[in-house]
């Protein structure tokens, strides 16, 4: 009889990698002056995964650069509270 199976460390590494093969883009976005391509890939990562800090700092700098900066404030508050943690 099997056992159920352990999320192994392979599979936090797999999602790890997941995470770096979309920030690349994103960032490249960024890099071109494409802000609302960014916000768009950065909300994205987001929706993927919700306690990830740095999408929100990065999201938080494209929306700045496309001067909305109301919610450049609050991507940037949540980013530093999920960093708290």
């Amino acid at each position: 009889m099997n056992k159920p199976r352990q999320r192994s460390y392979s599979n936090h590494y797999i999602e790890s990698q997941r995470r770096d093969r979309l920030s690349r883009p994103r960032q490249h976005h960024y890099n071109d002056a494409q802000y609302g391509q960014a916000v768009s890939d950065y909300s994205e990562a987001i929706r993927l995964k919700p306690d990830y800090a740095e999408a929100y700092d990065d999201r938080g700098d494209a929306y700045g650069k496309l001067g909305r900066n109301l919610e450049a404030a609050k991507d940037h508050k949540k980013a530093k509270e999920l960093k708290g943690r």
